[in-house]
Parts: C-alpha cells; sequence; structure tokens
C-alpha cells in the first residue's frame, strides 16, 4: 500500500503548486494571523520536519532563521528538497535530510518547533509516527500539524468511492469522470492552492487508502504527550468563550471537554463558502445593529454618576436605543452557514440518497441528474478537510 501511494506521489506531487498560491506573504498568514504564532519565533530554532516534500513550503522556516532537519519518506522528493535550498542559498540552515518512515524515525537531537503539514495520515501507524515527532520536543516548545479532518472530509471520500466504483479503478477514467462530475470544485481548489487540476484528483481520489484523522484523536495524542492545545485554523473552539481573565484555561486537551469538538466537525463537514461570502450576506443586520451599538456606547462611555440631571436625560435615551437594538432580527444575524437544526439533518438525507445511488447504479446519466439535485452535499468546497493545529509542550 505504501509502494503504492509513493508512486503515486513521485508521478503527481502534492508539494507542486503555482508558488504565488504559497508566497512567504500567504505562509506568513497563516502562523501569524490565523495560528497566531510570530514569524520571529522561528529564528536560531531548531525545528523538525516530518514530510516536507519538495520544500516549497518549507523554505519560509529558514528564510525566518530556522535550522531545519528533515524526514521524508519519498527518495525523488529528498533530492528535489535539496536543490530547492541549494537554489534559494538556504543549504546552511538544513541540519539534516532522512529519507526514513517517520515511525522509523529516532530523533538524537531535542527541538524548538515539531512540524508535519499533510503527511502523518499515510504512515501505517499514525499515533507512532506523532509520538517520534514530538519525542524530543523541548519543554514549551510547539508542535504544528496540519491533517486531513475525517468528518471534514466525509464529502471528499464520497466522491472517492463513486468515482472509483464507476470506474472501476481505472486511474484515467477516474480522472475524466472527476473533471466530468466535479469539474466546479477542481477548479475552485486548483485557483486556490495552485496545484494542476490532476495532480488533485490523484491526491483526493486516486490514492488507493483514504486515511484521514479525526480532531478528537489529535487531542488525545497531545494529551499523552503532554502537550497542550494552543491554536487551530479552521478554530475548533466551537463556541465563543466568554470567561474574565481571572478564570482557569479551558484546555481541550482535556477528555473532559473533548465532546465539544462535535460541533467543529459538523462546521467542517457542511463548509461550502468562504467566511468573507458568508459575512457578507450578514452587511445589512451589522451595520445596523453597529449603528445602534455605537450609540450606546456614546452614550455611555462617560456617565458621570453625581449629575441626576445628565442621568435623567441618559436613561430616556438608553431605553429607546436597548428598544431598537431589541427589535432587530438577530436570527438572521446569530444563524450559520452550518445551521445544526436545517442544514445538517438536509445534507445527511441527502448523502443517503447518494450512497443509495451508488449502491444501487453505476448510470452516468443518474448520477448527474443526482448532482443537480442536491442543494447542500457536494456544493462549494464540499466541507473542509485540513485541519491545522498547534500545541506547545507543558
Amino acid at each position: 500500500m505504501k509502494d503504492k501511494i509513493l508512486d503515486i506521489y513521485k508521478k503527481y506531487s502534492p508539494s507542486i503548486r503555482d508558488q504565488k498560491k504559497m508566497s512567504e506573504g500567504r505562509r506568513k498568514s497563516i502562523f501569524l494571523d490565523k495560528l497566531k504564532l510570530p514569524i520571529e519565533l522561528f529564528k536560531g530554532k531548531a525545528i523538525l520536519e516530518f514530510g516536507p516534500g519538495t520544500g516549497e513550503t518549507s523554505k519560509y522556516y529558514a528564510k525566518w532563521g530556522g535550522n531545519i532537519e528533515f524526514v521524508e519518506t519519498n527518495e525523488s522528493s529528498c533530492k528535489r528538497l535539496h536543490q530547492v535550498f541549494r537554489e534559494k542559498r538556504l543549504e546552511e540552515n538544513i541540519t539534516g535530510i532522512h529519507n526514513l518512515d517517520f515511525e522509523s524515525f529516532a530523533p538524537a537531537n531535542y527541538y524548538d518547533f515539531c512540524c508535519a503539514e499533510g503527511c502523518l495520515y499515510l504512515a501505517d501507524n499514525p499515533e507512532k509516527a506523532f509520538n517520534n515527532l514530538v519525542g524530543k520536543l523541548k519543554r514549551n516548545g510547539f508542535v504544528i500539524i496540519a491533517e486531513p479532518e475525517t468528518f471534514g472530509s466525509l464529502q471528499i471520500i464520497l466522491k472517492a468511492i463513486l468515482l472509483n466504483k464507476i470506474a472501476d479503478g481505472n486511474y484515467e477514467k477516474i480522472v475524466k469522470y472527476a473533471k466530468l462530475f466535479f469539474l466546479e470544485d477542481l477548479e475552485r481548489a486548483h485557483k486556490a492552492g495552485g496545484r494542476p487540476i490532476e495532480n488533485i484528483i490523484y491526491d483526493k481520489y486516486i490514492i488507493p487508502r483514504l486515511h484521514s484523522i479525526p480532531i478528537d484523536t489529535v487531542l488525545m495524542w497531545f494529551r499523552k504527550n503532554n502537550i497542550r492545545y494552543y491554536s487551530s485554523c479552521p478554530e475548533i473552539w466551537p463556541i465563543i468563550r466568554n470567561d474574565s481573565h481571572f478564570q482557569d484555561y479551558l484546555d481541550l486537551t482535556d477528555e473532559n471537554m473533548a465532546f465539544l469538538s462535535v460541533i467543529s466537525k459538523c462546521f467542517l463537514m457542511k463548509a461550502k463558502s468562504y467566511d468573507k461570502d458568508r459575512f457578507s450576506m450578514k452587511k445589512q443586520i451589522l451595520k445596523q445593529l453597529n449603528s445602534v451599538v455605537k450609540k450606546i456606547e456614546e452614550l455611555c462611555s462617560n456617565v458621570d454618576l453625581q449629575k441626576t440631571e445628565a442621568i435623567d436625560i441618559l436613561l430616556p435615551c438608553l431605553r429607546d436605543l436597548v428598544d431598537e437594538a431589541s427589535s432587530l432580527d438577530y436570527q438572521e444575524l446569530c444563524s450559520q452557514e452550518v445551521d445544526i437544526k436545517n442544514s445538517i439533518p438536509q445534507i445527511f438525507k441527502e448523502m443517503i440518497i447518494f450512497i443509495d445511488l451508488i449502491i444501487n447504479s453505476s448510470n452516468e446519466q443518474n448520477i448527474r441528474n443526482a448532482l443537480g439535485d442536491f442543494k447542500h452535499l457536494f456544493h462549494g468546497f464540499s466541507g473542509i478537510s485540513t485541519q491545522y493545529y498547534v500545541g506547545y509542550k507543558l
């Protein structure tokens, strides 16, 4: 199985992408804006990375001053990795390149950062691979991983099962049917990530094993290795937290809190549109609420409790503003793109129809008709697969 996967990745590497789509600015934004990790943290630090591929993203660790030891299972990727660093004059930042399985690697050094993006799930034993990754993580050091999340990948899994069944496992036919049934999603993925469409198809639908890792499994790995959850992208905290700074920290790696991740899984599975598009649909109600809130803030930001006349004027004005605020449509404001009460049951019902179709029919026209009737399933980007996690060693 592992040899088949490596053969596919040698021909259709998941690391090769349009470099404009993975510029230093975009990479910096992932770490600083989304994962809350200032890039200055990497300067002079010892970094261990599993699965760097050809090094197209790893080079930024070096540009930010990190010294990196690599473990890569693909021999041809190791050669290309070294070439990329040589071309960028970053060879001095490489402390080692090991062409080994993740489970076989025995780290000899201690590291400030341990990183793995989109590779642990391919290991024969992902948990052992993770344990090896963080085995020599320093106290207060960070682990950064990104892996396909199982429930977030559910729509991709269904697509892959369909394509392999209707094409009877023939690679050329899978490519053909993927473009026929899911071209819009493939073009979106190409535009967003810069990977060639055929590489996306091989990575998503032709790879012989569909392995993914649930959120709570990663949190369990963190807990077993004395690592505390720090940040994620998308955010896996399913609710807005209101505790003040006086309250104890709520740790998602606590086994008594891990059940909360099921809400996030539903968000990931159902997601079909970008945040900016979802927020823009609420622009009108948000502007109305913002106008009222600003008036209340202006009225209440400097209240002199000793001036009773001023208080007598303030209270009726405040009452009118609160009344205006209470009359707004908060159902529209607070409704999520993933509405567990409505959207989730509907997408599950469409999944039942789709599964029955796979079981009972391989007719191309029947499949196209069903896909055209769905209102939730396979729309937009069909869920969010890749989930980033950051933790730190206690």
